[in-house]
């Protein structure tokens, strides 16, 4: 090499060091093996959140449940329990006397679904009693059967009821069952419905404290939850 000259030398670069294919299937092996395991804890997590929901779910259908209230004096003035159950857009009552007879009975686990679209002839609500409906402390709320809806005509002959002066037939109620305290005929106001406790002999409901408002209702009832020989859905339809 001279003196003030550059000399530049050639060269293959030094090709990258490569993992040698064993280091390569430990460290996918490893990858896999964590994965997996991420999965199953995933999965187990997930599994005891259903269970847990789901037991959770029972023990409130059995033991939940705001109380409903009928014409039995001996109840109606009784405080509701404040632990009314609200799994979603779902709150569960219990039927306390035999104003929906025979379509609930007293003991009567029930799902009240609180976000709906629109309410039917025949559909069972729960509700708030209007103001002043009964005497004494204010009633808890009280579960009935829609007969009449706004601008509609009701009125009743004998034991039958009239809609817009059509016979109104009902297959839920008892073969025979009786009227008992007659519909007085009137115009159901806008927003309002026109309601009947199923057991019309023993229910306190919209021929003594007129039709409920549409914002007093809590929500339509669905389902008979328990006790398990009574489980399913409630008819809310009439013909």
């Amino acid at each position: 090499m001279k003196v003030g000259s550059t000399t530049l030398l050639e060269f293959a670069p030094t090709p990258p060091a490569t993992a040698s294919p064993s280091f390569r299937g430990i460290e996918a092996e490893a990858l896999f093996t964590e994965a997996r395991r991420r999965r199953r804890r995933r999965r187990r997590r997930w599994l005891f959140a259903a269970i847990v929901a789901a037991v959770s779910l029972v023990v409130v259908a059995v033991f939940g449940g705001r109380a409903l209230y009928g014409h039995n004096p001996a109840g109606a003035n009784t405080p509701p329990p404040v632990s009314g159950a609200h799994p979603g857009h779902v709150r569960l009552f219990v039927e306390v006397s035999a104003a929906m007879e025979p379509t609930l009975h007293p003991g009567d686990r029930i799902s009240v679904v609180t976000r709906y679209v629109v309410l039917h002839r025949g559909d069972v609500v729960v509700f708030s009693p209007p103001a002043g409906a009964f005497r004494g402390s204010p009633v808890g709320p009280l579960i009935k059967r829609i007969i009449g809806l706004q601008g509609e005509t009701i009125s009743s002959s004998g034991d039958t009821v009239f809609v817009n002066d059509e016979p109104l037939l009902e297959p839920y109620l008892s073969p025979g069952q009786p009227l008992v305290a007659p519909i007085v005929t009137q115009v159901i106001p806008a927003g309002h419905y026109f309601v009947l406790g199923d057991n019309r002999a023993d229910s306190a409901d919209s021929r003594f404290f007129g039709p409920i408002s549409a914002r007093s209702v809590i929500g339509l009832a669905t389902t008979i939850v328990s006790p398990p020989s009574r489980f399913g859905p409630i008819s809310d339809r009439s013909s």
